[in-house]
C-alpha cells in the first residue's frame, strides 16, 4: 500500500496492490488513527488483481495521525474498525 498526499489540499490518494478479495457485502475501510481519535477517510473495493484506489480528504493534516490503517468492513462502512487492520503504515511527520 502507498499514500501519495498533498499538504496544501488536504487532498490524498491510497493505492493498494495484492489485496484479497472479498465476501460479497464487504470493502475495505481506510482509517487515520491517533492516540485519541480513529476516523474514516472513506471505503473502497479492489479488483479481481487486488488492486484498489481510495481518493480521501483528512479532517486534519494528515501529520495530526499516528497511523493510517486497512480493515475490512460492512459495504456501507462502519463507524469505528470491526476488524483488525489488514495493512498498517505509521505517518511519518
Amino acid at each position: 500500500a502507498q499514500v501519495i498526499w498533498d499538504s496544501q489540499s488536504q487532498i490524498g490518494t491510497l493505492l493498494v496492490e495484492g489485496m484479497p478479495n472479498l465476501d460479497a457485502g464487504e470493502q475495505y475501510q481506510m482509517w487515520l488513527v491517533s492516540e485519541h481519535t480513529t476516523v474514516s477517510a472513506g471505503t473502497f473495493s479492489v479488483d479481481d488483481a487486488g488492486t484498489g484506489v481510495l481518493v480521501f480528504r483528512s479532517p486534519e493534516p494528515l501529520q495530526q495521525f499516528d497511523v493510517i490503517g486497512v480493515s475490512v468492513e460492512p459495504n456501507a462502512g462502519s463507524e469505528a474498525p470491526t476488524t483488525p487492520h489488514l495493512v498498517t503504515g505509521e505517518i511519518d511527520t
